[in-house]
């Protein structure tokens, strides 16, 4: 190569290395500046982290005074709803005005959490006292018959605190106890009717009933009514806890009625003559109940053995295991059908009356079951229909009160039963002729 060409070379290639060359000491040169500030950053941290501990200052200062300024907040609402004042040094500095005095140190922080969570246990306890005293309070306003003006106007005069409306409610429930001591006898009778209405919800037998003597006691007394109080609240507790069966064997023994009364229309003979498709409907209802009865009867047994084995006891309904009620009832049920299906039995064949020839004295019988083999059959629901106006019939006949013989026999001074037979000899010569 020639001089003047490798100049040509040089002069085309030299600034593009020198470009190369100084991107590599300036990459060089932030490598090495990111290096001292990570390690700077290292150190000051150290060292932030020893004036924190020596000062006793949380690093996240700023976090520290929203979480202070929230509990703050917290415990002053919670001490007024409660009617609470500050006792503690620490509760008076949680919620005096000038919040800077306090120490939003680690341990504070904490105490004032502790506070917090104090303050809450004691606002449940204070609304569950109120409450009690609202249930007791309401129950003997319910049983000395105050007026709704009168409930009305004490609980507008309730104050706002809680601790204010416990001591209230307090207040009114000692003035009815010795309302309620003055009215013994009225208090009493009023536990009395509520005591039959829990013995009917809890399925109670008479036997169950009886075994309270103290319902039958006429002595009033302080003693008399806490034996009610108390049958009253065991008996609630016991339908709470049962509710749920209780209901189902209600919702069994409301199908059980309905049963019965189809079983009662499906005897009425008057039903034939219903129109627009009722006996139609009835049919598909009772169809409907007969198959829902056993259904129910099988999920009650399942629910009440679930519930037994929970409970540890036994469930009674009128004094009995549930099936063995349920049995009891289809067991009466299938012999009063055969009672009655007797009796009709035993009425097809008693006589309709003693037919008495007149002037003869002999008798005859006619019995409605003597029907001819293959004949047409009657329903049984109207044998007794039939019957009863064929003794009718015949009574008139006999006394001579069905046309026209009655009408003839007027006429002519005769009785009905001797123009009847006049009247048959007639037609018997008129053929003869």
């Amino acid at each position: 190569m020639n001089e003047s060409a490798e100049n040509k070379f040089i002069s085309q290639h030299w600034p593009t290395d020198h470009l190369k060359l100084l991107l590599k000491d300036m990459i060089t040169e932030e490598e090495n500046l990111k290096s001292r500030i990570e390690k700077n950053i290292i150190t000051y941290r150290k060292e932030l982290d020893t004036l924190y501990h020596e000062l006793s200052i949380d690093p996240y200062q700023e976090c520290r005074v929203k979480i202070f300024s929230d509990l703050r907040q917290q415990i002053h609402q919670l001490m007024k709803e409660i009617g609470h004042d500050p006792e503690t040094t620490l509760e008076k500095d949680a919620v005096c005005d000038d919040a800077e005095a306090f120490l939003l140190t680690k341990e504070n922080i904490s105490a004032l959490q502790l506070i917090v969570c104090q303050l809450e246990v004691k606002k449940d306890d204070l609304l569950s006292t109120k409450d009690n005293l609202k249930s007791k309070v309401y129950n003997l306003w319910s049983r000395l018959e105050f007026t709704e003006e009168e409930i009305k106007h004490f609980e507008a005069s309730l104050k706002s605190s809680l601790s204010e409306e416990i001591n209230e409610w307090q207040l009114e429930l000692d003035r009815l106890e010795e309302l309620k001591r003055a009215n013994m006898e009225e208090v009493i009778e009023k536990i009395r009717k509520e005591l039959l209405e829990f013995w009917d919800k809890c399925t109670y037998s008479t036997e169950q009933r009886e075994s309270f003597a103290a319902f039958y006691d006429s002595n009033f007394t302080e003693e008399l009514l806490v034996k009610h109080e108390d049958e009253l609240s065991r008996l609630k507790s016991y339908y709470e806890k049962c509710k749920s069966v209780f209901e189902a064997v209600e919702r069994w023994e409301q199908n059980w009625r309905l049963f019965q009364d189809f079983e009662r229309k499906a005897s009425d003979p008057s039903r034939f003559s219903n129109r627009g498709g009722s006996l139609l409907k009835e049919s598909k209802e009772r169809t409907k109940v007969q198959k829902l009865l056993p259904k129910l009867e099988e999920e009650i047994k399942s629910f009440i053995d679930t519930w037994e084995a929970e409970q540890g006891t036994v469930f009674l309904v009128r004094g009995q295991r549930f099936m063995d009620y349920v049995a009891k009832l289809w067991e009466d049920y299938k012999l009063q059908k055969e009672k009655e299906k007797n009796e009709r039995t035993a009425g097809d064949f008693a006589p309709l009356g003693h037919l008495e020839k007149e002037g003869t004295g002999e008798g005859q019988y006619f019995p409605i079951s003597r029907v001819p083999r293959g004949a047409w059959m009657v329903p049984e629901p109207w044998m007794k229909v039939i019957k009863e106006h064929l003794e009718h019939t015949w009574v008139q006949y006999k006394r001579g009160c069905l046309t026209p013989f009655r009408e003839k026999g007027d006429k002519e001074g005769k009785g009905g039963v001797e123009v009847a037979e006049e009247m048959k000899e007639e037609k018997k010569v008129k053929y003869k002729d």
